[in-house]
């Protein structure tokens, strides 16, 4: 899996995102290139692209140790409309732990006419042998993951190479159609799986932090906080449910 295309979708149809929550964009000053014959050039490139190709080999061949089932929060904003539709899009870093983060992280982006809408879903933490993990969630359905007809990319010892394929909406395990916008979230993340709150962490009560469905940011006074979407109530997790129990067997 090439990393040409991070914070980009893996192709125009797929709306499968590869981020890395903490790379921020560097200037790197250029080392002079040494002076060197045609063939002693050509050799030294020759050797640098053995060892990179090696080296991304061995990262795509890394296996699958843990899937966690999690409780992801997913904060989206746009311009405040006349119309009741909302389209969320994704933007890098808004895969979120906790009510309080996703708080934290609008407070931060306040602006005049902007609307913040939070989405508290069920989701993976995907922890590879070679220490890299990600987020896989999925956006704009009330009915999370009713589309995926095997759960391959869950299960121990698939290569990252793999898995990272088959969550492209257009792959195997997904049912047709493929969606319009974006869907397939996957974040890769620098945080264990413990930082996160386990699916059967989860709570049900709409007041409660942890509890699947669509929020909306609510003011009173001088006063604001994420209120159940009672327009959205119909917030369907039972198939991710039932596919936690298709990977327990």
């Amino acid at each position: 899996m090439s990393t040409d295309n991070i914070g980009k979708p893996t192709n125009s149809e797929s709306n499968v995102y590869l981020l890395d929550e903490h790379r921020q964009p560097s200037v790197v000053k250029a080392a002079p290139m040494p002076k060197l014959g045609t063939k002693e050039f050509h050799d030294l490139v020759l050797a640098a692209q053995e060892s990179l190709r090696k080296i991304t080999l061995a990262s795509e061949l890394a296996e699958l140790q843990v899937a966690t089932p999690i409780v992801v929060f997913h904060v989206s904003y746009g311009r405040n409309a006349w119309h009741s539709t909302w389209i969320a899009r994704y933007t890098k870093n808004t895969l979120l732990r906790s009510r309080v983060e996703a708080r934290s992280f609008i407070r931060a982006r306040l602006k005049q006419g902007t609307s913040y809408r939070m989405t508290v879903m069920p989701g993976w933490h995907l922890a590879f042998s070679d220490n890299k993990s990600f987020l896989v969630t999925e956006i704009n359905t009330s009915e999370p993951f009713k589309r995926l007809a095997n759960p391959a990319f869950a299960r121990k010892g698939i290569t990252k190479r793999d898995a990272l394929n088959l969550l492209k909406p257009d792959s195997e395990v997904w049912k047709a159609p493929i969606p319009r916008h974006d869907s397939i979230v996957v974040q890769e993340t620098k945080r264990p799986a413990s930082d996160f709150m386990t699916w059967s962490e989860r709570t049900e009560h709409p007041s409660q932090v942890g509890t699947p469905g669509r929020y909306k940011r609510t003011i009173v006074g001088n006063q604001w906080w994420m209120s159940f979407d009672k327009g959205l109530t119909d917030y369907d997790i039972s198939y991710f449910e039932a596919i936690l129990e298709k990977l327990e067997t």
